[in-house]
C-alpha cells in the first residue's frame, strides 16, 4: 500500500500527465477512417500501438513544459492549481516521470514502420521548440500549434501505412490554426489582461483578441471551402455514392467552428478547444451528424438528377 504522501505523489504525477488530453491522438484514427481502411485490422492495430506511443510521450512533454512554465502558471488564475506549480509535485519525481514515459513511447515505436519514430522525433522537437520559445511568439504559436495537430493525423498514416491526401491536410490545417486562436481567445478572456499589457508567457496584448477572433473566424471559412472543393473531384466518386451529400459537411463545420470561437471570446471554455469539443454535448451531436452526413454519402446512392440538382 502506498503510504499517503507516496499516493499523493503518484496522484500528482498522474495528473500532470494529463491522460484526458490523450483524446486529441484520436486524430491519429483519421487518415485511416477518411480512406476507408478501418477494418484493415493490420492497419488498426498498428495505429492503436502508435496511439499508445505518442500518449506517453506527449504526457512527457506536458510535464517539461509545466517545469519551463511555472512562473506564467502561477500568475494564471486556473493553472496556477496544476501539480507543479502548486507545489504538489516535486521536480525531482517530475524527471523520473518523463524519463519513464519516454522510454516506453520508444519502445511501443520500435513495434511499427520505422518513418513513425522519425515522424514522433519530429513531435517531440516541435512541441519542445513550441515550449522553449515559439509559445511566446505571436502568431508562430498559433499555426506550431496547428501544425502539431495536424502532425497527428501524419502520424496515424504513417503507422498504418497507407497514402496520406493532400485535400485531408489542408482541410484539417484551417480547422486547426481556427481551434488554435481559439485557445489563445480563451486565454487572452480568462486572464482579463488589460488591451495594453501582453499576456504572461504569451506574446499578445489583451487588444489582440479581436485580430485573432477575426483571423480563427476565415481560417474557418478555408476549411470549408478546402471540404467543398474536394467534394467536386472527380475520383470522390470512386469512394462515395453520392459525394454531393458531403456539402452538408460544410455548414456543420463552420457552425462547430464559429460557435467554439464565440464561446472562447465569451470566457464559456476551457484554454483547450479539443478537450471542450470532447465534452460538450453540441459538439459532439454535430459530430454525429457529420457522421452520419459521410456515411449516407457513403452508402446511399441518390439519382441522378437529384445529385445535380443539390
Amino acid at each position: 500500500m502506498f503510504d499517503g504522501g507516496m499516493s499523493s505523489t503518484l496522484k500528482g504525477l498522474v495528473k500532470a500527465a494529463r491522460p484526458h488530453q490523450w483524446s486529441k491522438n484520436l486524430l491519429l484514427f483519421v487518415s485511416i477512417t477518411a480512406a476507408h481502411q478501418l477494418f484493415n485490422f493490420g492497419a488498426l492495430i498498428n495505429v492503436v500501438i502508435a496511439f499508445a506511443s505518442l500518449s506517453l510521450m506527449a504526457s512527457a512533454t506536458y510535464m517539461i513544459n509545466d517545469l519551463l512554465d511555472l512562473d506564467a502558471d502561477r500568475a494564471h488564475p486556473r493553472k496556477r492549481k496544476r501539480p507543479f506549480a502548486s507545489g504538489a509535485v516535486s521536480i525531482a519525481d517530475d524527471i523520473k516521470a518523463i524519463i519513464v514515459l519516454a522510454l516506453v513511447a520508444i519502445g511501443l515505436a520500435a513495434l511499427l514502420p520505422p518513418f513513425f519514430a522519425v515522424l514522433l522525433a519530429v513531435y517531440v522537437a516541435t512541441t519542445l521548440a513550441y515550449s522553449f520559445r515559439l509559445k511566446r511568439a505571436a502568431l508562430a504559436d498559433v499555426i506550431t500549434l496547428a501544425g502539431l495537430y495536424t502532425l497527428r493525423i501524419v502520424i496515424g498514416t504513417a503507422a498504418a501505412g497507407i497514402p496520406i491526401s493532400t485535400w485531408l491536410l489542408a482541410f484539417s490545417m484551417f480547422c486547426f490554426i481556427t481551434l488554435a486562436i481559439a485557445k489563445r481567445c480563451a486565454e487572452l478572456t480568462g486572464t482579463q489582461v488589460d488591451p495594453n499589457a501582453k499576456i504572461a508567457g504569451r506574446g499578445y496584448y489583451g487588444a489582440d483578441i479581436e485580430v485573432l477572433a477575426g483571423m480563427g473566424s476565415a481560417s474557418s471559412f478555408c476549411a470549408s471551402l478546402v471540404l467543398c472543393i474536394y467534394t467536386s473531384q472527380p475520383y470522390v466518386l470512386t469512394r462515395y455514392s453520392s459525394p454531393a451529400l458531403l456539402w452538408l459537411l460544410c455548414s456543420v463545420m463552420l457552425y462547430i467552428l464559429n460557435r467554439i470561437l464565440i464561446l472562447a471570446r465569451r470566457g464559456h471554455m476551457d484554454d483547450d478547444p479539443i478537450i471542450f469539443c470532447v465534452r460538450d454535448r453540441i459538439t459532439l451531436k454535430l459530430l454525429a451528424v457529420s457522421a452520419v452526413i459521410v456515411v449516407a454519402a457513403a452508402l446511399v446512392h441518390l439519382p441522378v438528377d437529384l445529385i445535380a440538382n443539390v
